[in-house]
């Protein structure tokens, strides 16, 4: 059961706000409530990322972005009801109201099921060398780098089997030995986990070829240098919805020049900015691709961005989901004291 009184939020709140409640509350969704408690509206995963996308401001009011027509159950109504409106609406949560719109409960999706394992396959990228991580990678492989006591990659698989995922392939190539020692056949973390073991350095992506069994739905490829709480069951079906060839997971990164920026023409001073932030949506190392994708390799070394230019060359869909969840890349040592505070943090 969700705890749907961390999720309140009222008009005036801001957006950036918001998707911190929603990741603090972990309910894929916020209530936005009026002075006396009335439902007004919903903000949910895919609200906030269509605003992300518009780059809207996040420091703009909630009611920017929430829908303010939600589909509800009444107090009276038989609580069963939810789930078939869960399944005709396609949402995993139903806010109850009394006659005079107030909000008293919420019923999800988990209240009528366990979540059932999923038959995606996933691939998770663990060749690499980890240079940056100098000297903490001489003896073992980044995604082995400890966080709060437990590898990177084992995080990141628990965030996948605790979302029903099962089917995990590890492209290995780097010290492998280590990972696979450390993981096994996964089957003692509920998962099973196969190796894509690589002879030569074929690039972040290159290792796809080797896939003993090709998919044939959309499957997830992610880096596993990452930690992150990304709802992966939001981005496939973000992926199915845009009938996309790949989709690529995106954060926003924020880059503040340290000065004041002129805006001249000739020797003429236009305005000045005093340190103004430029925000940009950058790869997240986390994708969905359909099968078809896979025919564009060939067995020698090929990067996901080479992959996404030639889908793009040959004008294949390649869209955009925005993650507004908790997502670090570990790349410098300075990212792993972050993670460290930020996990505890995450629980």
């Amino acid at each position: 059961m969700i705890n749907w009184t961390k999720a309140i939020v009222r008009p005036s709140t801001a957006i950036l706000d918001a998707i911190k409640v929603i990741n603090d509350a972990s309910t894929q969704i916020c209530f936005v409530l009026d002075e006396q408690e009335r439902l007004i509206g919903t903000i949910t995963d895919g609200d906030i990322r269509r605003g992300i996308l518009a780059r809207i401001n996040l420091d703009r009011p909630v009611t920017d972005i929430m829908n303010s027509s939600p589909t509800v159950l009444s107090e009276h109504q038989e609580r069963s009801r939810a789930k078939i409106l869960m399944q005709e609406r396609q949402q995993s949560r139903i806010p109850i109201v009394t006659d005079d719109g107030k909000l008293i409960d919420v019923i999800s999706l988990e209240d009528f099921t366990d979540i059932p394992a999923k038959e995606t396959s996933v691939v998770i990228l663990a060749g690499g060398l980890g240079m940056r991580l100098r000297p903490l990678t001489e003896t073992i492989p980044k995604p082995m780098v400890p966080v709060a006591g437990r590898p990177i990659m084992e995080h990141l698989l628990e965030n996948l089997r605790n979302q029903g995922f099962r089917n995990i392939s590890i492209a290995v190539n780097y010290l492998s030995h280590v990972i696979e020692d450390y993981f096994g056949d996964g089957s003692r973390f509920g998962l099973n986990i196969s190796y894509i073991r690589e002879e030569d350095k074929l690039g972040t992506c290159g290792a796809l070829w080797l896939l003993d069994r090709r998919p044939v739905e959309p499957m997830l490829v992610m880096n596993g240098d990452l930690l992150t709480r990304v709802n992966m069951q939001s981005l496939l079906d973000f992926h199915a919805d845009q009938g996309a060839e790949i989709t690529v997971g995106a954060v926003e990164h924020i880059t503040e020049i340290p000065f004041g920026v002129l805006n001249a023409e000739g020797v003429q001073l236009k305005s000045l900015i005093e340190k103004p932030k430029l925000s940009h949506m950058v790869n997240a190392g986390i994708y969905v691709l359909n099968p078809s994708v896979l025919q564009m390799l060939d067995g020698s070394k090929m990067d996901m961005t080479d992959l996404i230019e030639m889908s793009l060359n040959k004008n294949g869909l390649v869209s955009v989901f925005a993650i507004h969840e908790y997502w670090r890349d570990i790349g410098r040592a300075g990212d792993l004291k972050l993670a460290e505070e930020e996990i505890e943090g995450l629980g």
